[in-house]
């Protein structure tokens, strides 16, 4: 798979793409296809360990992150993760965390 690939060779690719990329995949997956939602919340939190604190990080990661966790229902994790993408201008973010409240 080219998303595997990808973060085989270099996971770091333009500011972790590969990362998120394969991340989202796991997440958004039908179960029925595979879906594995601990594969997807791994690549998140090492997105985030790994670029989160550098200038200009993508706040998909944690919105993508608050959606796992509130699809999985740990809602307060959801909410941190929300807020955060939310603060970061994130649009959807702020949606989603209006819609949990």
């Amino acid at each position: 798979m080219g998303f595997e690939n990808a973060y085989k060779f270099d996971k770091t690719y333009n500011d972790g793409g590969p990362i998120l990329s394969l991340g989202r995949f796991w997440q958004v997956l039908p179960g029925i296809a595979g879906q594995d939602r601990k594969k997807a919340e791994q690549l998140f939190g090492e997105y985030i360990s790994l670029f989160g604190t550098k200038p200009d990080p993508n706040s998909d990661a944690w919105y993508y992150r608050g959606q796992l966790y509130k699809d999985t229902g740990r809602t307060a994790e959801a909410k941190a993760d929300l807020q955060k993408a939310a603060s970061m201008g994130n649009k959807n973010a702020a949606k989603l965390l209006a819609e949990i409240k």
